[in-house]
């Protein structure tokens, strides 16, 4: 955490998104707390077996944002939503996690959740995450060979939606894996 603290204010991001956070209802969030953010948080389940999970959202405390506790309760597993208010409308931000071991239905709550997130009022949209769908290609608008069908459900409602990838670049390599995409940032 000290880390994370020591980046943020080097850099002043005015929002940053954590998924896989491991936070739990035991760790308090003055532990998590970060000077000068408002801090969204919402926890893997306690009866959730597994390790990992959780996602946290930081907005800079002078944007005056609000919790969207409907998308973040939707019954997604792992996601935080919360809103900024300006002169210019109101703009969403999300960020989601899905496990590798995320089952069917929890894969069709998170597209209903994208697909009601869009559908809020808003003037800009944007979704932050770590999705593991490493067979999708964005660049090509393709699920590779092998791919999963949760995958390719995936990306059809993405395009259906008209959410916008931004990550270019491979951001997870593992030994014995290609290179991938899980990350990514929707607008």
């Amino acid at each position: 955490m000290d880390e994370l603290k020591d980046l943020v204010t080097k850099k002043k991001y005015h929002i940053i998104g954590i998924t896989e956070s491991w936070a739990r209802n035991e760790i308090d969030d003055s532990e998590l707390h970060t000077d000068g953010y408002v801090m969204y948080r919402h926890d893997r389940p306690p009866a959730t077996s597994s390790k990992g999970g959780g996602v946290l959202l930081y907005m800079k405390d002078t944007l005056h944002s609000e919790p969207l506790l409907h998308l973040t309760n939707s019954g997604f597993t792992d996601s935080v939503w919360a809103q900024i208010k300006s002169k210019g409308g109101t703009s969403i931000i999300g960020v989601c996690y899905r496990s590798t071991s995320s089952t069917d239905p929890n894969n069709v709550k998170l597209l209903k959740l994208l697909e009601e997130a869009t559908q809020q009022p808003h003037r800009h949209i944007m979704i932050l995450g770590d999705f593991n769908y490493p067979s999708i290609d964005y660049s090509k608008i393709i699920v590779n060979l092998g791919g999963e069908q949760a995958a390719k459900d995936f990306l059809d409602e993405t395009m259906d939606i008209f959410l916008y990838q931004n990550v270019y670049e491979d951001i997870t390599v593992r030994q014995s894996q290609n290179p991938s995409k899980l990350d990514y940032i929707f607008d």
